[in-house]
């Protein structure tokens, strides 16, 4: 357990630092509202790290954990998404530095993956630039309902991960203005006005682009 927690210390201490160079400190601190108006970082710019789990203890049986037994083994789940604007080895030097600082005379601290996937060490990004035409046939589709485009990293869309590791490129697009942040939060939710709005602006992008020509 002393293990355990503190390298979840230095995790948040890691966390803190990132949200820091998010949000700034001061009064606004924590106010995602405050990032967005100042337009100069968003969530993508950083990397993420958050808790999700932590489990120790002996069983005793019907579900009654010891209350008086220390526990051999303890175990913590951090999600993690890092920013292009961070090498992944640098996080995985993060790692193995915190697992030996926390380690005790006689116990074990060791990391690994939670899906033992190939790529989890290489970024796999979709570059945007004038190389690309089909960005610019996906903004004008956007365009048709009136919603300003403002490419950046969504962190929260992980799936599109897989396709670019098989080297296709891959655009996240969720029509959700006017939406407080809850990607992935216990109470995540949307309005049915935004959601009905949504779809309204997928049948217009989805009309353009399936007129447009395949010829790139």
């Amino acid at each position: 357990m002393e293990q355990i927690i503190n390298v979840s210390r230095r995790a948040l201490d890691f966390r803190k630092e990132q949200k820091d160079a998010l949000f700034g400190e001061g009064k606004h601190a924590g106010c995602s509202h405050a990032v967005a108006a100042s337009k100069k970082k968003t969530i993508g710019d950083v990397t993420s790290l958050n808790i999700t789990t932590m489990q120790a203890g002996v069983d005793a049986g019907n579900g009654v954990m010891c209350k008086n037994m220390v526990p051999p083994t303890a175990t913590a789940t951090f999600d993690i998404r890092i920013s292009p604007n961070m090498e992944p080895t640098e996080m995985k030097e993060k790692l193995d530095l915190w697992c030996r600082e926390c380690e005790v005379p006689g116990g074990e601290l060791k990391w690994g993956f939670f899906d033992s996937h190939n790529n989890m060490m290489t970024h796999h990004t979709t570059p945007i630039d004038q190389t690309w035409p089909w960005f610019s046939r996906f903004q004008a589709g956007v365009g048709k309902s009136d919603i300003a485009v403002l490419p950046g990293v969504f962190p929260a869309a992980t799936d599109s991960r897989f396709l670019r590791a098989l080297g296709i490129r891959a655009l996240g697009f969720s029509p959700m203005r006017n939406s407080e942040i809850l990607l992935h939060e216990y109470n995540e939710s949307l309005r049915r006005e935004v959601y009905e709005e949504g779809l309204e602006v997928y049948v217009k992008l989805i009309e353009h682009l399936a007129s447009v020509a395949d010829d790139f």
